[in-house]
Protein backbone atom coordinates (compact mmCIF):
# COMPACT_ATOMS: atom_id res chain seq x y z
CA UNK A 1 0.00 0.00 0.00
CA UNK A 2 1.19 3.49 -0.90
CA UNK A 3 1.73 5.81 1.52
CA UNK A 4 -0.75 8.63 1.94
CA UNK A 5 -0.11 12.31 0.01
CA UNK A 6 1.56 14.49 2.12
CA UNK A 7 0.12 18.01 2.91
CA UNK A 8 2.06 20.89 0.82
CA UNK A 9 4.47 22.58 2.68
CA UNK A 10 3.16 25.82 4.21
CA UNK A 11 5.39 28.42 4.67
CA UNK A 12 5.60 32.32 4.67
CA UNK A 13 3.58 33.59 1.66
CA UNK A 14 1.45 29.90 1.30
CA UNK A 15 -1.71 31.61 2.77
CA UNK A 16 -1.82 34.76 -0.12
CA UNK A 17 -0.98 32.05 -2.44
CA UNK A 18 -4.81 29.69 -1.36
CA UNK A 19 -6.35 33.13 -1.40
CA UNK A 20 -9.14 33.74 -3.62
CA UNK A 21 -8.74 36.18 -6.41
CA UNK A 22 -9.39 39.72 -6.16
CA UNK A 23 -13.16 40.20 -7.72
CA UNK A 24 -13.05 42.68 -10.63
CA UNK A 25 -16.20 44.27 -11.16
CA UNK A 26 -17.62 43.05 -14.70
CA UNK A 27 -17.91 46.48 -15.56
CA UNK A 28 -14.84 47.86 -14.73
CA UNK A 29 -13.12 44.92 -17.24
CA UNK A 30 -12.26 47.42 -20.26
CA UNK A 31 -11.39 44.78 -21.99
CA UNK A 32 -14.57 42.74 -21.85
CA UNK A 33 -16.45 46.49 -22.66
CA UNK A 34 -14.34 46.57 -25.29
CA UNK A 35 -15.12 42.96 -26.49
CA UNK A 36 -18.43 43.42 -25.86
CA UNK A 37 -18.97 46.79 -28.36
CA UNK A 38 -16.71 44.67 -31.10
CA UNK A 39 -18.91 41.78 -30.58
CA UNK A 40 -22.06 43.37 -31.40
CA UNK A 41 -21.06 45.58 -33.95
CA UNK A 42 -19.51 42.41 -35.89
CA UNK A 43 -22.90 40.38 -35.36
CA UNK A 44 -24.63 43.29 -36.74
CA UNK A 45 -22.61 43.57 -39.79
CA UNK A 46 -22.27 39.97 -40.37
CA UNK A 47 -26.00 39.62 -40.80
CA UNK A 48 -25.97 43.20 -42.92
CA UNK A 49 -22.92 42.05 -45.26
CA UNK A 50 -23.78 38.06 -45.95
CA UNK A 51 -27.90 39.86 -46.72
CA UNK A 52 -27.05 42.68 -48.64
CA UNK A 53 -23.58 42.13 -50.35
CA UNK A 54 -23.24 38.12 -50.04
CA UNK A 55 -19.59 38.39 -48.29
CA UNK A 56 -19.18 37.86 -44.23
CA UNK A 57 -17.27 40.38 -41.88
CA UNK A 58 -14.12 38.71 -42.30
CA UNK A 59 -14.20 39.20 -46.06
CA UNK A 60 -14.97 42.78 -45.26
CA UNK A 61 -12.19 42.91 -43.62
CA UNK A 62 -10.02 41.67 -45.98
CA UNK A 63 -11.69 43.69 -49.43
CA UNK A 64 -10.87 46.72 -46.88
CA UNK A 65 -7.34 46.56 -45.95
CA UNK A 66 -6.58 45.54 -50.07
CA UNK A 67 -8.52 48.80 -50.84
CA UNK A 68 -6.30 50.72 -48.08
CA UNK A 69 -2.53 49.49 -49.48
CA UNK A 70 -3.22 48.06 -53.19
CA UNK A 71 -1.87 44.79 -52.56
CA UNK A 72 -1.15 42.42 -49.42
CA UNK A 73 0.28 39.15 -48.51
CA UNK A 74 -2.05 37.10 -46.59
CA UNK A 75 0.18 37.33 -43.62
CA UNK A 76 0.49 41.10 -44.00
CA UNK A 77 -3.72 41.18 -43.91
CA UNK A 78 -3.67 39.02 -40.77
CA UNK A 79 -1.20 41.21 -38.64
CA UNK A 80 -3.23 44.38 -40.53
CA UNK A 81 -7.11 42.91 -39.22
CA UNK A 82 -5.55 41.31 -36.23
CA UNK A 83 -7.39 38.02 -37.47
CA UNK A 84 -5.86 34.52 -37.70
CA UNK A 85 -4.55 32.82 -40.33
CA UNK A 86 -7.51 30.30 -40.96
CA UNK A 87 -10.21 32.48 -40.81
CA UNK A 88 -8.28 34.77 -42.91
CA UNK A 89 -7.05 31.44 -45.57
CA UNK A 90 -10.96 30.51 -45.75
CA UNK A 91 -12.01 34.29 -46.63
CA UNK A 92 -9.24 34.75 -49.13
CA UNK A 93 -10.08 31.54 -50.91
CA UNK A 94 -14.02 32.45 -51.06
CA UNK A 95 -13.31 35.80 -52.40
CA UNK A 96 -10.64 33.98 -54.83
CA UNK A 97 -13.49 32.30 -56.36
CA UNK A 98 -16.16 35.00 -56.39
CA UNK A 99 -13.84 36.66 -58.33
CA UNK A 100 -13.01 39.56 -55.53
CA UNK A 101 -9.34 38.78 -55.00
CA UNK A 102 -6.83 37.98 -57.52
CA UNK A 103 -3.03 37.34 -56.48
CA UNK A 104 0.64 36.31 -58.36
CA UNK A 105 3.56 35.10 -56.73
CA UNK A 106 6.03 37.48 -55.10
CA UNK A 107 8.89 38.82 -57.29
CA UNK A 108 11.03 38.54 -54.48
CA UNK A 109 9.75 35.79 -52.71
CA UNK A 110 7.82 33.15 -55.02
CA UNK A 111 6.68 31.61 -52.37
CA UNK A 112 4.49 34.28 -50.94
CA UNK A 113 0.98 35.18 -53.16
CA UNK A 114 0.65 38.51 -53.55
CA UNK A 115 -3.03 39.84 -53.47
CA UNK A 116 -4.97 42.61 -54.69
CA UNK A 117 -8.64 43.21 -55.34
CA UNK A 118 -9.66 42.49 -59.12
CA UNK A 119 -12.14 45.34 -60.85
CA UNK A 120 -14.99 43.15 -59.10
CA UNK A 121 -13.31 43.67 -55.29
CA UNK A 122 -13.18 47.14 -55.78
CA UNK A 123 -16.75 47.81 -56.88
CA UNK A 124 -18.20 45.65 -54.23
CA UNK A 125 -16.08 47.51 -51.70
CA UNK A 126 -17.14 50.93 -53.28
CA UNK A 127 -20.57 49.91 -52.92
CA UNK A 128 -19.96 48.24 -48.78
CA UNK A 129 -17.46 51.53 -47.80
CA UNK A 130 -20.75 54.06 -47.67
CA UNK A 131 -22.89 51.95 -45.54
CA UNK A 132 -19.68 50.65 -43.28
CA UNK A 133 -19.40 54.83 -42.86
CA UNK A 134 -22.92 54.81 -42.21
CA UNK A 135 -23.01 52.70 -39.52
CA UNK A 136 -19.50 54.36 -37.65
CA UNK A 137 -21.52 57.56 -38.04
CA UNK A 138 -24.95 55.97 -36.01
CA UNK A 139 -22.22 54.58 -33.55
CA UNK A 140 -20.33 57.80 -32.62
CA UNK A 141 -23.48 59.49 -33.11
CA UNK A 142 -23.03 59.89 -29.05
CA UNK A 143 -20.07 61.37 -29.36
CA UNK A 144 -19.80 64.64 -29.87
CA UNK A 145 -16.02 65.75 -32.01
CA UNK A 146 -13.79 66.09 -29.54
CA UNK A 147 -14.55 62.70 -28.18
CA UNK A 148 -15.16 61.30 -31.35
CA UNK A 149 -11.33 62.79 -31.87
CA UNK A 150 -9.99 61.29 -28.10
CA UNK A 151 -11.29 57.82 -28.87
CA UNK A 152 -9.67 57.60 -32.33
CA UNK A 153 -6.21 58.51 -30.77
CA UNK A 154 -6.84 56.24 -27.40
CA UNK A 155 -7.82 53.33 -29.85
CA UNK A 156 -4.59 53.88 -31.75
CA UNK A 157 -2.52 53.40 -28.77
CA UNK A 158 -4.68 50.30 -27.45
CA UNK A 159 -3.85 48.72 -30.47
CA UNK A 160 0.04 49.32 -30.65
CA UNK A 161 -0.12 48.16 -26.85
CA UNK A 162 -2.32 44.98 -28.10
CA UNK A 163 0.54 43.89 -30.10
CA UNK A 164 2.37 42.61 -27.23
CA UNK A 165 0.23 40.79 -25.87
CA UNK A 166 -1.07 39.55 -28.86
CA UNK A 167 2.66 38.26 -29.38
CA UNK A 168 2.34 36.30 -26.20
CA UNK A 169 3.70 39.00 -23.81
CA UNK A 170 3.16 38.78 -20.50
CA UNK A 171 1.36 41.69 -19.22
CA UNK A 172 3.84 41.89 -16.12
CA UNK A 173 6.97 41.87 -18.47
CA UNK A 174 8.96 44.43 -19.39
CA UNK A 175 8.69 44.55 -23.24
Amino acid sequence: MSPAPQPAPRGPGSAARDAPAPRQAFDDYIVGDLSRVANRLARGASALYRRDFGITVTEWRILHSLAEWQQRTASEICDHTGIDKGPISRALRNLQALGHVGGKPDTADTRRIVLRLTGSGRDLHARIMPVAMARQSVLLASLDEAEARQLKRILEKLKASSRTLDRGGSPTSDE
